[in-house]
C-alpha cells in the first residue's frame, strides 16, 4: 500500500497506485551440460489517478488552499483502471558461456493504460541469444 500527496496540488500524485503486487517464480533443471529454466511473473497495478492537462478549461476546477486567499485552477483527476499482467519466459543454457533466451510478455494480451490515454503495447514475444567470455 502507497499512500502519495502532491502538497502544491492537493491530491494524491499522478500515475502512482494505492495498491501493487509481484509475484515471480523460477524452475530450472540441469540435463547434463544443457540447463533448462522458465520463469512466470505476475504484475498487479491498481488503480491510478492523473490530472488530465490537455482537458478542456471549462472542465477544470478552483482549488482554495487552507489559507483560503489563494485560489488555483486545475484539471480534473481522471482514474485508470487497474490490471493484471502475466509474463512467462525460458532460459536454455549449454555449459556456462552460451543461452538462448525466450519469453512472452502481456502473455494474455491484457489491453491497459499505462498511462493517460495510451495504450500498452499488447502481447510481445522476445528471442535472444547470448555468450559470456
Amino acid at each position: 500500500y502507497v499512500q502519495s500527496w502532491d502538497f502544491s496540488l492537493e491530491s494524491s500524485l499522478d500515475y502512482v497506485p494505492a495498491h501493487k503486487a509481484g509475484l515471480r517464480t523460477w524452475a530450472g533443471r540441469d540435463v547434463g551440460l544443457i540447463t533448462i529454466g522458465g520463469t512466470l511473473s505476475l504484475n498487479y497495478v491498481g488503480e491510478r489517478t492523473f490530472h488530465d492537462w490537455s482537458a478542456p478549461a471549462s472542465d477544470w476546477q478552483s482549488i482554495t488552499y487552507r489559507d483560503s486567499a489563494h485560489v488555483e485552477v486545475i484539471p480534473l483527476k481522471v482514474s485508470l483502471p487497474g490490471y493484471l499482467v502475466a509474463n512467462v519466459g525460458t532460459k536454455i543454457s549449454f555449459g556456462s558461456r552460451v543461452w538462448l533466451r525466450f519469453g512472452i510478455e502481456n502473455a494474455l494480451n491484457v489491453r491497459y493504460f499505462e498511462t493517460g490515454g495510451h495504450y500498452a503495447p499488447g502481447r510481445m514475444i522476445r528471442a535472444g541469444v547470448g555468450a559470456g567470455i
